[in-house]
Protein backbone atom coordinates (compact mmCIF):
# COMPACT_ATOMS: atom_id res chain seq x y z
CA UNK A 1 0.00 0.00 0.00
CA UNK A 2 1.67 3.51 -0.82
CA UNK A 3 0.50 7.01 -0.17
CA UNK A 4 2.14 10.10 -0.49
CA UNK A 5 1.59 12.98 2.18
CA UNK A 6 0.88 16.07 0.72
CA UNK A 7 3.03 19.30 1.40
CA UNK A 8 0.58 21.79 2.67
CA UNK A 9 -0.08 24.75 0.53
CA UNK A 10 0.69 28.08 1.36
CA UNK A 11 -2.24 30.10 2.11
CA UNK A 12 -3.30 32.67 -0.31
CA UNK A 13 -5.62 35.61 1.58
CA UNK A 14 -7.00 37.95 -0.99
CA UNK A 15 -9.63 40.91 0.00
CA UNK A 16 -12.40 40.74 -2.12
CA UNK A 17 -14.79 44.15 -1.87
CA UNK A 18 -17.97 43.34 -3.51
CA UNK A 19 -19.66 45.56 -5.66
CA UNK A 20 -22.90 45.48 -7.67
CA UNK A 21 -23.48 46.10 -11.11
CA UNK A 22 -26.35 46.29 -13.30
CA UNK A 23 -26.53 43.91 -16.61
CA UNK A 24 -28.15 45.01 -19.97
CA UNK A 25 -30.96 43.31 -18.97
CA UNK A 26 -31.40 45.10 -15.30
CA UNK A 27 -30.56 42.25 -13.09
CA UNK A 28 -28.31 42.34 -10.21
CA UNK A 29 -24.77 40.37 -10.17
CA UNK A 30 -22.46 40.43 -7.59
CA UNK A 31 -18.95 40.79 -8.46
CA UNK A 32 -15.96 38.76 -7.62
CA UNK A 33 -12.36 37.78 -8.45
CA UNK A 34 -12.18 35.11 -6.90
CA UNK A 35 -14.69 32.88 -7.44
CA UNK A 36 -12.65 29.40 -6.21
CA UNK A 37 -11.66 30.86 -2.71
CA UNK A 38 -9.90 27.50 -1.94
CA UNK A 39 -6.17 26.91 -3.03
CA UNK A 40 -5.02 24.12 -5.63
CA UNK A 41 -3.16 22.16 -3.25
CA UNK A 42 0.65 20.29 -4.68
CA UNK A 43 -0.36 16.50 -5.39
CA UNK A 44 1.67 14.05 -3.47
CA UNK A 45 2.40 13.03 -6.93
CA UNK A 46 6.16 13.85 -8.28
CA UNK A 47 7.97 13.77 -11.27
CA UNK A 48 11.63 14.14 -12.17
CA UNK A 49 12.94 16.56 -14.39
CA UNK A 50 15.86 17.02 -16.25
CA UNK A 51 17.90 19.06 -19.38
CA UNK A 52 17.08 17.49 -22.27
CA UNK A 53 18.27 20.26 -24.93
CA UNK A 54 19.55 23.78 -25.11
CA UNK A 55 18.51 25.87 -28.13
CA UNK A 56 20.96 28.46 -29.40
CA UNK A 57 20.16 31.75 -28.54
CA UNK A 58 19.05 34.44 -30.57
CA UNK A 59 18.89 37.93 -30.71
CA UNK A 60 21.70 38.13 -28.13
CA UNK A 61 19.63 36.54 -25.89
CA UNK A 62 17.57 32.96 -24.76
CA UNK A 63 15.97 31.61 -27.52
CA UNK A 64 11.58 32.24 -27.14
CA UNK A 65 10.80 28.48 -26.87
CA UNK A 66 7.52 27.57 -27.68
CA UNK A 67 6.45 24.79 -29.42
CA UNK A 68 8.46 21.19 -29.60
CA UNK A 69 6.59 18.45 -31.76
CA UNK A 70 7.45 15.03 -33.41
CA UNK A 71 7.00 15.15 -37.46
CA UNK A 72 5.37 11.71 -39.23
CA UNK A 73 8.52 9.82 -39.11
CA UNK A 74 9.05 10.56 -35.03
CA UNK A 75 11.52 13.55 -36.08
CA UNK A 76 11.98 15.97 -33.12
CA UNK A 77 11.60 19.46 -34.12
CA UNK A 78 12.13 23.05 -31.62
CA UNK A 79 10.05 26.23 -33.05
CA UNK A 80 12.07 29.49 -31.62
CA UNK A 81 9.06 32.19 -31.90
CA UNK A 82 11.74 34.89 -33.12
CA UNK A 83 11.60 32.93 -36.32
CA UNK A 84 13.58 29.46 -35.95
CA UNK A 85 12.93 26.25 -36.41
CA UNK A 86 15.37 23.65 -35.21
CA UNK A 87 15.48 19.37 -35.64
CA UNK A 88 16.95 18.22 -32.23
CA UNK A 89 18.41 14.68 -31.85
CA UNK A 90 16.56 12.45 -30.41
CA UNK A 91 18.82 12.38 -27.33
CA UNK A 92 18.87 15.90 -27.24
CA UNK A 93 22.53 16.24 -27.69
CA UNK A 94 22.59 17.20 -31.16
CA UNK A 95 20.67 21.00 -32.40
CA UNK A 96 20.41 21.51 -36.08
CA UNK A 97 18.61 24.51 -37.85
CA UNK A 98 16.29 23.37 -39.83
CA UNK A 99 14.83 26.53 -41.05
CA UNK A 100 14.53 30.54 -40.74
CA UNK A 101 11.58 32.62 -41.43
CA UNK A 102 13.16 35.40 -41.21
CA UNK A 103 15.09 34.74 -44.11
CA UNK A 104 11.89 34.66 -45.98
CA UNK A 105 9.03 36.74 -44.98
CA UNK A 106 8.99 40.37 -43.07
CA UNK A 107 8.82 38.54 -39.18
CA UNK A 108 7.04 40.95 -36.55
CA UNK A 109 8.15 39.35 -33.05
CA UNK A 110 7.47 42.07 -30.52
CA UNK A 111 5.63 40.78 -27.52
CA UNK A 112 3.52 38.06 -28.23
CA UNK A 113 3.75 38.09 -31.99
CA UNK A 114 6.26 35.85 -33.74
CA UNK A 115 6.37 32.44 -34.95
CA UNK A 116 3.86 31.06 -33.43
CA UNK A 117 3.47 27.76 -34.63
CA UNK A 118 4.10 24.57 -37.20
CA UNK A 119 2.87 21.43 -38.44
CA UNK A 120 3.84 18.58 -40.75
CA UNK A 121 0.70 17.30 -43.25
CA UNK A 122 0.21 13.24 -42.44
CA UNK A 123 1.72 12.65 -45.82
CA UNK A 124 4.91 14.70 -45.22
CA UNK A 125 6.56 11.27 -46.08
CA UNK A 126 4.90 9.80 -48.46
CA UNK A 127 5.76 9.92 -51.93
CA UNK A 128 3.56 10.68 -54.35
CA UNK A 129 0.64 11.79 -51.91
CA UNK A 130 -0.74 15.53 -52.43
CA UNK A 131 0.47 16.51 -48.78
CA UNK A 132 3.62 15.07 -49.99
CA UNK A 133 7.12 17.14 -48.34
CA UNK A 134 4.29 19.91 -47.58
CA UNK A 135 4.22 21.59 -43.83
CA UNK A 136 3.13 24.53 -42.14
CA UNK A 137 3.63 27.71 -40.26
CA UNK A 138 1.64 30.62 -38.84
CA UNK A 139 3.08 33.97 -37.88
CA UNK A 140 3.16 37.34 -37.36
CA UNK A 141 3.99 39.97 -39.97
CA UNK A 142 4.62 43.28 -40.41
CA UNK A 143 4.40 43.22 -44.44
CA UNK A 144 0.42 44.26 -43.77
CA UNK A 145 0.47 45.09 -47.99
CA UNK A 146 -1.04 41.85 -48.95
CA UNK A 147 -4.80 42.02 -49.09
CA UNK A 148 -5.86 40.05 -45.83
CA UNK A 149 -8.64 37.38 -46.16
CA UNK A 150 -10.23 38.49 -43.21
CA UNK A 151 -11.01 42.16 -41.76
CA UNK A 152 -11.86 42.37 -38.03
CA UNK A 153 -13.56 45.65 -39.03
CA UNK A 154 -12.13 47.47 -36.47
CA UNK A 155 -8.84 48.50 -34.41
CA UNK A 156 -5.58 49.64 -34.84
CA UNK A 157 -5.00 47.19 -38.35
CA UNK A 158 -1.57 46.12 -35.70
CA UNK A 159 -0.38 43.42 -38.02
CA UNK A 160 -1.34 40.56 -40.15
CA UNK A 161 -1.44 36.71 -39.62
CA UNK A 162 -0.32 34.62 -41.89
CA UNK A 163 -0.36 31.09 -42.94
CA UNK A 164 2.15 29.77 -44.97
CA UNK A 165 2.66 26.31 -46.84
CA UNK A 166 6.27 25.31 -47.22
CA UNK A 167 7.00 22.14 -50.13
CA UNK A 168 10.76 19.79 -49.89
CA UNK A 169 11.07 17.34 -52.24
CA UNK A 170 13.13 16.05 -49.72
CA UNK A 171 11.44 15.65 -46.44
CA UNK A 172 14.60 13.99 -44.79
CA UNK A 173 16.85 16.60 -45.57
CA UNK A 174 18.15 19.01 -42.72
CA UNK A 175 18.12 21.72 -43.09
CA UNK A 176 15.14 22.44 -44.90
CA UNK A 177 15.39 22.37 -49.23
CA UNK A 178 12.81 23.67 -50.37
CA UNK A 179 11.25 22.71 -54.16
CA UNK A 180 11.45 25.92 -55.68
CA UNK A 181 14.59 27.98 -54.04
CA UNK A 182 12.82 31.35 -55.70
CA UNK A 183 9.56 30.23 -53.90
CA UNK A 184 9.55 28.38 -50.85
CA UNK A 185 6.11 29.21 -49.96
CA UNK A 186 2.66 29.50 -50.73
CA UNK A 187 0.02 31.57 -48.83
CA UNK A 188 -2.69 30.17 -47.03
CA UNK A 189 -4.59 32.53 -45.57
CA UNK A 190 -3.97 36.42 -43.96
CA UNK A 191 -5.93 37.71 -41.34
CA UNK A 192 -5.33 41.46 -40.38
CA UNK A 193 -5.10 41.60 -36.94
CA UNK A 194 -6.85 44.69 -34.87
CA UNK A 195 -4.60 44.79 -31.56
CA UNK A 196 -0.78 43.67 -30.99
CA UNK A 197 -2.00 41.02 -28.65
CA UNK A 198 -4.04 37.51 -28.68
CA UNK A 199 -2.68 36.67 -32.96
CA UNK A 200 -2.76 32.52 -33.61
CA UNK A 201 -1.92 30.19 -31.80
CA UNK A 202 -1.57 26.41 -32.45
CA UNK A 203 -2.26 24.84 -35.68
CA UNK A 204 -1.86 20.95 -35.94
CA UNK A 205 -3.89 18.28 -37.74
CA UNK A 206 -5.45 15.18 -35.76
CA UNK A 207 -2.94 12.68 -34.82
CA UNK A 208 -5.27 10.11 -34.76
CA UNK A 209 -7.17 10.63 -38.01
CA UNK A 210 -6.42 7.86 -40.05
CA UNK A 211 -6.23 7.62 -44.37
CA UNK A 212 -10.08 7.27 -45.51
CA UNK A 213 -11.25 9.46 -42.32
CA UNK A 214 -12.87 12.57 -42.51
CA UNK A 215 -10.41 14.49 -40.27
CA UNK A 216 -7.14 13.13 -42.19
CA UNK A 217 -5.48 15.68 -43.72
CA UNK A 218 -7.30 18.47 -41.95
CA UNK A 219 -5.78 21.13 -40.68
CA UNK A 220 -7.03 22.77 -37.00
CA UNK A 221 -5.83 26.80 -36.53
CA UNK A 222 -6.48 28.42 -33.30
CA UNK A 223 -7.40 32.44 -33.55
CA UNK A 224 -7.49 34.63 -30.70
CA UNK A 225 -10.30 37.17 -30.47
CA UNK A 226 -8.16 40.14 -31.72
CA UNK A 227 -7.15 41.49 -28.45
CA UNK A 228 -6.86 44.52 -26.50
CA UNK A 229 -8.68 43.52 -23.67
CA UNK A 230 -12.29 42.55 -23.01
CA UNK A 231 -12.63 41.85 -27.06
CA UNK A 232 -13.76 45.70 -27.46
CA UNK A 233 -14.72 44.65 -31.07
CA UNK A 234 -17.24 42.04 -30.15
CA UNK A 235 -15.45 39.27 -32.53
CA UNK A 236 -15.80 35.96 -30.53
CA UNK A 237 -19.56 35.89 -30.50
CA UNK A 238 -20.45 36.71 -33.94
CA UNK A 239 -19.55 33.21 -35.73
CA UNK A 240 -19.15 35.25 -39.32
CA UNK A 241 -16.07 36.08 -38.52
CA UNK A 242 -12.65 33.75 -38.16
CA UNK A 243 -11.51 35.85 -34.47
CA UNK A 244 -12.20 33.72 -31.52
CA UNK A 245 -11.71 30.55 -33.03
CA UNK A 246 -10.56 27.26 -33.81
CA UNK A 247 -10.41 26.98 -38.06
CA UNK A 248 -10.74 23.86 -39.55
CA UNK A 249 -9.60 23.31 -43.31
CA UNK A 250 -7.87 21.81 -45.54
CA UNK A 251 -4.68 22.82 -46.51
CA UNK A 252 -3.84 21.78 -50.01
CA UNK A 253 -4.61 24.45 -52.95
CA UNK A 254 -8.03 23.94 -54.31
CA UNK A 255 -8.94 24.80 -57.98
CA UNK A 256 -8.33 28.24 -58.00
CA UNK A 257 -8.55 28.53 -53.98
CA UNK A 258 -5.71 28.50 -51.79
CA UNK A 259 -7.44 25.76 -49.40
CA UNK A 260 -10.82 24.26 -48.97
CA UNK A 261 -13.38 23.84 -46.42
CA UNK A 262 -13.98 20.43 -45.48
CA UNK A 263 -17.82 19.21 -45.97
CA UNK A 264 -18.30 18.19 -42.60
CA UNK A 265 -17.04 21.65 -41.04
CA UNK A 266 -20.35 22.45 -38.40
CA UNK A 267 -21.56 25.70 -40.04
CA UNK A 268 -21.28 24.82 -43.97
CA UNK A 269 -24.29 26.05 -45.25
CA UNK A 270 -24.99 28.31 -43.04
CA UNK A 271 -25.33 31.66 -44.56
CA UNK A 272 -24.78 33.65 -41.07
CA UNK A 273 -21.98 31.97 -39.85
CA UNK A 274 -18.48 31.44 -41.24
CA UNK A 275 -17.81 27.88 -42.98
CA UNK A 276 -14.32 27.79 -42.30
CA UNK A 277 -15.49 27.80 -38.01
CA UNK A 278 -15.01 24.78 -36.61
CA UNK A 279 -15.78 26.13 -32.94
CA UNK A 280 -15.84 29.42 -31.33
CA UNK A 281 -16.52 31.76 -28.43
CA UNK A 282 -12.82 31.67 -27.75
CA UNK A 283 -10.75 34.34 -26.21
CA UNK A 284 -7.00 33.40 -26.95
CA UNK A 285 -6.82 29.39 -27.56
CA UNK A 286 -2.94 28.90 -27.85
CA UNK A 287 -3.43 25.31 -27.14
CA UNK A 288 -4.81 22.50 -27.66
CA UNK A 289 -4.30 18.63 -27.79
CA UNK A 290 -5.88 15.43 -28.60
CA UNK A 291 -5.80 12.31 -26.76
CA UNK A 292 -5.71 8.82 -27.70
CA UNK A 293 -9.62 8.76 -27.09
CA UNK A 294 -9.83 11.76 -29.65
CA UNK A 295 -10.86 14.15 -27.53
CA UNK A 296 -9.40 17.45 -27.67
CA UNK A 297 -8.89 19.42 -24.82
CA UNK A 298 -8.42 23.62 -25.78
CA UNK A 299 -6.78 25.81 -23.01
CA UNK A 300 -8.00 28.95 -23.23
CA UNK A 301 -6.57 31.83 -21.56
CA UNK A 302 -8.92 34.39 -19.59
CA UNK A 303 -9.27 37.82 -19.51
CA UNK A 304 -8.54 38.62 -15.69
CA UNK A 305 -10.18 36.22 -13.02
CA UNK A 306 -10.98 32.93 -15.17
CA UNK A 307 -8.57 29.84 -16.68
CA UNK A 308 -9.86 27.53 -18.22
CA UNK A 309 -9.44 24.34 -19.62
CA UNK A 310 -12.49 23.08 -22.19
CA UNK A 311 -13.69 19.68 -24.33
CA UNK A 312 -13.64 20.65 -27.96
CA UNK A 313 -16.97 20.08 -30.00
CA UNK A 314 -17.48 20.79 -33.42
CA UNK A 315 -19.76 23.99 -33.89
CA UNK A 316 -19.15 24.24 -29.60
CA UNK A 317 -20.15 28.09 -28.81
CA UNK A 318 -17.36 28.63 -25.38
CA UNK A 319 -19.07 31.93 -23.99
CA UNK A 320 -16.48 34.71 -24.20
CA UNK A 321 -16.99 37.59 -23.97
CA UNK A 322 -20.44 37.00 -22.12
CA UNK A 323 -18.89 34.36 -19.88
CA UNK A 324 -15.66 34.13 -18.62
CA UNK A 325 -14.83 30.46 -17.29
CA UNK A 326 -18.49 29.11 -15.64
CA UNK A 327 -19.11 32.68 -14.78
CA UNK A 328 -20.73 35.84 -16.53
CA UNK A 329 -18.14 38.47 -17.80
CA UNK A 330 -18.43 41.81 -16.05
CA UNK A 331 -15.16 43.57 -16.86
CA UNK A 332 -11.62 43.01 -16.81
CA UNK A 333 -11.14 42.16 -12.82
CA UNK A 334 -14.51 40.61 -12.19
CA UNK A 335 -17.31 38.22 -13.06
CA UNK A 336 -20.41 37.23 -11.27
CA UNK A 337 -20.04 35.44 -8.12
CA UNK A 338 -23.39 33.04 -9.32
CA UNK A 339 -21.85 30.35 -11.55
CA UNK A 340 -24.29 30.41 -14.60
CA UNK A 341 -23.41 26.50 -15.96
CA UNK A 342 -27.34 25.40 -15.37
CA UNK A 343 -28.21 27.80 -18.35
CA UNK A 344 -26.21 25.96 -21.17
CA UNK A 345 -29.14 24.41 -22.42
CA UNK A 346 -30.84 27.54 -23.20
CA UNK A 347 -27.51 29.63 -23.79
CA UNK A 348 -25.92 26.47 -25.64
CA UNK A 349 -22.37 27.41 -24.23
CA UNK A 350 -19.74 25.04 -23.36
CA UNK A 351 -18.85 25.40 -20.18
CA UNK A 352 -14.81 24.18 -18.94
CA UNK A 353 -14.14 20.64 -17.48
CA UNK A 354 -11.83 22.61 -15.13
CA UNK A 355 -10.59 26.18 -14.28
CA UNK A 356 -8.88 28.13 -11.93
CA UNK A 357 -8.99 31.97 -10.75
CA UNK A 358 -6.13 34.46 -10.65
CA UNK A 359 -5.41 33.87 -7.46
CA UNK A 360 -3.25 30.20 -8.75
CA UNK A 361 -1.99 32.04 -12.02
CA UNK A 362 -2.28 33.96 -15.07
CA UNK A 363 -2.78 32.57 -18.21
CA UNK A 364 -3.61 28.83 -18.95
CA UNK A 365 -1.80 26.69 -21.66
CA UNK A 366 -2.22 22.86 -22.48
CA UNK A 367 -0.18 20.32 -22.40
CA UNK A 368 -0.89 16.76 -22.97
CA UNK A 369 -3.27 13.52 -21.41
CA UNK A 370 -0.26 11.45 -20.19
CA UNK A 371 0.09 7.91 -22.15
CA UNK A 372 3.94 7.28 -22.13
CA UNK A 373 4.73 5.20 -19.79
CA UNK A 374 1.91 3.01 -18.75
CA UNK A 375 3.58 1.92 -14.92
CA UNK A 376 3.58 4.90 -14.18
CA UNK A 377 1.52 7.37 -11.56
CA UNK A 378 0.91 9.81 -14.11
CA UNK A 379 -0.93 7.39 -16.67
CA UNK A 380 -4.07 9.31 -17.76
CA UNK A 381 -3.06 12.64 -16.23
CA UNK A 382 -3.92 15.63 -18.41
CA UNK A 383 -0.81 17.46 -17.80
CA UNK A 384 -1.47 21.59 -18.14
CA UNK A 385 0.28 24.80 -16.07
CA UNK A 386 0.19 28.25 -15.88
CA UNK A 387 2.47 30.40 -18.37
CA UNK A 388 3.50 33.18 -16.01
CA UNK A 389 4.01 31.43 -12.75
CA UNK A 390 5.21 28.14 -14.27
CA UNK A 391 3.25 25.77 -11.84
CA UNK A 392 2.60 22.53 -13.83
CA UNK A 393 -1.20 21.22 -12.97
CA UNK A 394 -2.95 18.06 -13.61
CA UNK A 395 -6.00 16.22 -13.56
CA UNK A 396 -7.47 12.80 -13.98
CA UNK A 397 -8.65 12.68 -17.39
CA UNK A 398 -9.90 9.06 -17.08
CA UNK A 399 -13.14 10.92 -16.74
CA UNK A 400 -13.75 14.46 -16.96
CA UNK A 401 -14.51 16.56 -14.55
CA UNK A 402 -17.20 19.26 -14.74
CA UNK A 403 -15.69 22.19 -14.30
CA UNK A 404 -14.54 24.11 -11.25
CA UNK A 405 -10.92 24.00 -9.56
CA UNK A 406 -11.39 21.26 -6.72
CA UNK A 407 -10.68 18.60 -9.39
CA UNK A 408 -7.04 20.43 -10.15
CA UNK A 409 -3.86 19.02 -8.31
CA UNK A 410 0.05 21.23 -9.08
CA UNK A 411 2.49 18.31 -9.41
CA UNK A 412 5.67 18.31 -7.51
CA UNK A 413 8.72 18.60 -9.81
CA UNK A 414 11.86 17.14 -8.55
CA UNK A 415 15.61 18.22 -10.02
CA UNK A 416 18.18 15.69 -8.89
CA UNK A 417 15.66 14.72 -6.52
CA UNK A 418 15.24 17.83 -4.69
CA UNK A 419 11.80 19.33 -4.93
CA UNK A 420 11.39 23.02 -7.17
CA UNK A 421 9.66 25.37 -8.70
CA UNK A 422 9.68 25.70 -12.63
CA UNK A 423 10.59 29.38 -12.34
CA UNK A 424 13.31 28.96 -9.79
CA UNK A 425 15.31 25.93 -12.10
CA UNK A 426 14.84 28.54 -14.86
CA UNK A 427 16.10 31.27 -12.71
CA UNK A 428 18.78 29.16 -12.05
CA UNK A 429 19.49 30.36 -15.31
CA UNK A 430 18.31 33.53 -16.02
CA UNK A 431 17.99 34.90 -12.28
CA UNK A 432 16.34 38.39 -13.84
CA UNK A 433 13.49 36.66 -15.19
CA UNK A 434 9.96 36.78 -13.01
CA UNK A 435 7.80 34.66 -15.12
CA UNK A 436 8.51 31.27 -16.68
CA UNK A 437 6.59 31.24 -20.26
CA UNK A 438 5.53 27.89 -19.61
CA UNK A 439 4.97 25.72 -22.63
CA UNK A 440 4.82 21.82 -22.79
CA UNK A 441 6.14 19.58 -26.39
CA UNK A 442 5.77 16.20 -26.52
CA UNK A 443 7.87 13.48 -28.50
CA UNK A 444 6.27 10.16 -31.00
CA UNK A 445 6.65 8.07 -27.91
CA UNK A 446 4.38 10.55 -25.59
CA UNK A 447 7.35 11.72 -23.00
CA UNK A 448 6.31 15.14 -22.31
CA UNK A 449 8.80 17.96 -22.33
CA UNK A 450 8.81 21.65 -20.93
CA UNK A 451 9.58 24.34 -23.04
CA UNK A 452 10.11 27.81 -22.08
CA UNK A 453 10.82 31.10 -23.33
CA UNK A 454 13.27 32.32 -20.71
CA UNK A 455 16.38 30.35 -20.41
CA UNK A 456 16.78 28.01 -23.84
CA UNK A 457 15.96 24.93 -22.13
CA UNK A 458 13.90 22.02 -22.90
CA UNK A 459 13.39 19.78 -19.95
CA UNK A 460 12.15 16.31 -19.60
CA UNK A 461 9.23 14.73 -17.61
CA UNK A 462 10.57 11.55 -15.82
CA UNK A 463 8.21 9.22 -14.35
CA UNK A 464 8.99 7.99 -11.23
CA UNK A 465 8.25 4.57 -10.89
CA UNK A 466 5.41 3.05 -8.30
CA UNK A 467 6.85 1.86 -5.32
CA UNK A 468 6.39 -1.88 -5.10
CA UNK A 469 6.85 -4.19 -1.81
CA UNK A 470 9.65 -6.66 -3.94
CA UNK A 471 10.32 -9.15 -0.63
CA UNK A 472 9.22 -9.61 2.99
CA UNK A 473 11.07 -11.50 6.04
CA UNK A 474 10.14 -12.23 9.51
CA UNK A 475 12.25 -13.51 11.87
CA UNK A 476 11.23 -13.11 15.56
CA UNK A 477 10.16 -10.00 15.68
CA UNK A 478 11.97 -8.03 13.47
CA UNK A 479 10.62 -7.75 10.08
CA UNK A 480 12.93 -6.64 6.94
CA UNK A 481 10.69 -4.96 4.24
CA UNK A 482 12.44 -4.80 0.67
CA UNK A 483 10.68 -2.32 -1.82
CA UNK A 484 11.42 -0.16 -4.97
CA UNK A 485 10.85 3.32 -5.38
CA UNK A 486 12.52 6.25 -6.94
CA UNK A 487 15.73 7.11 -6.41
CA UNK A 488 18.35 8.74 -3.36
CA UNK A 489 15.27 9.42 -1.15
CA UNK A 490 15.72 9.61 2.21
CA UNK A 491 12.28 10.71 3.61
CA UNK A 492 10.25 7.37 3.18
CA UNK A 493 8.24 7.14 6.63
CA UNK A 494 6.37 3.57 7.73
CA UNK A 495 3.21 4.30 9.01
CA UNK A 496 1.34 1.21 10.70
CA UNK A 497 -2.14 0.12 11.89
CA UNK A 498 -4.10 -3.09 13.14
CA UNK A 499 -7.52 -2.61 12.08
CA UNK A 500 -6.97 -0.41 8.42
CA UNK A 501 -8.27 2.48 9.98
CA UNK A 502 -5.68 5.05 9.59
CA UNK A 503 -2.41 4.30 10.00
CA UNK A 504 -1.79 6.25 13.52
CA UNK A 505 1.28 4.57 14.28
CA UNK A 506 4.62 5.96 13.43
CA UNK A 507 7.05 2.63 13.22
CA UNK A 508 9.87 5.57 12.25
CA UNK A 509 11.82 5.39 15.48
CA UNK A 510 12.10 1.78 15.25
CA UNK A 511 13.06 1.36 11.91
CA UNK A 512 16.62 0.98 9.77
CA UNK A 513 16.17 1.99 6.72
CA UNK A 514 18.84 1.57 3.61
CA UNK A 515 19.26 1.91 -0.07
CA UNK A 516 21.67 -0.88 -0.92
CA UNK A 517 21.59 0.09 -4.62
CA UNK A 518 19.43 3.29 -6.36
CA UNK A 519 15.64 2.83 -6.16
CA UNK A 520 16.05 -0.34 -4.31
CA UNK A 521 15.59 -0.19 -0.17
CA UNK A 522 15.31 -2.15 2.81
CA UNK A 523 13.77 -1.19 6.01
CA UNK A 524 14.63 -3.03 9.47
CA UNK A 525 11.29 -2.72 11.66
CA UNK A 526 11.03 -4.15 15.00
CA UNK A 527 7.77 -5.00 15.82
CA UNK A 528 8.03 -6.05 19.76
CA UNK A 529 4.78 -6.09 21.43
CA UNK A 530 2.64 -5.69 18.04
CA UNK A 531 -0.40 -7.78 17.35
CA UNK A 532 -0.27 -10.89 15.09
CA UNK A 533 -2.17 -8.89 12.52
CA UNK A 534 -0.79 -5.69 11.80
CA UNK A 535 -0.51 -3.52 8.42
CA UNK A 536 2.19 -1.12 7.27
CA UNK A 537 2.14 1.58 4.63
CA UNK A 538 4.91 2.86 2.88
CA UNK A 539 4.41 6.88 3.13
CA UNK A 540 6.85 9.34 1.04
CA UNK A 541 7.34 12.19 3.41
Amino acid sequence: MLCFRCVKAGLLFILVVSCFFVCSQNSLFAATNNPFPDVISKSPLAVGVEVFANIPDSAGSFARVNQMLASPDGTLFVLDQRGSIYEVSADGLSVNSYLFLGSNVSLATSNEQGLQSMAFHPDFYSSGEPGYGKLYTIHSSSDKSPTPDFRPGGGSNAHDTVLLEWTTDAPSAIPFEPENPAAPFREVMRLEQPYSNHNAGLIAFNPNAQVGEADYGKLYVAIGDGGSGGDPLGLSQDASNPYGAILRIDPLASGGSAYAIPGDNPFVGDSSMLDVIWAYGLRNPQRFHWDSQNRMLIADIGQGVVEEINLGVAGGNYGWNEREGSYEYISSGSVSNSDTRSDASTTGYIYPVAEYDHGEGNAVTAGFVYEGQVDSHLAGKFLFGDIRRGRVFFFDATSLPDGGQDPIRELRLLDNGTEKSFLSMIQETNPSTGRADLRFGQDSARNLYLLNKKDGKIRKIIPLPRTRIVGTELQGSLFSLKFSGEAGVSDWLLKGSNDLNGFPDDLTAGTTLTEPSPGNYEAAVDLSGFPDTYFIRIIRE
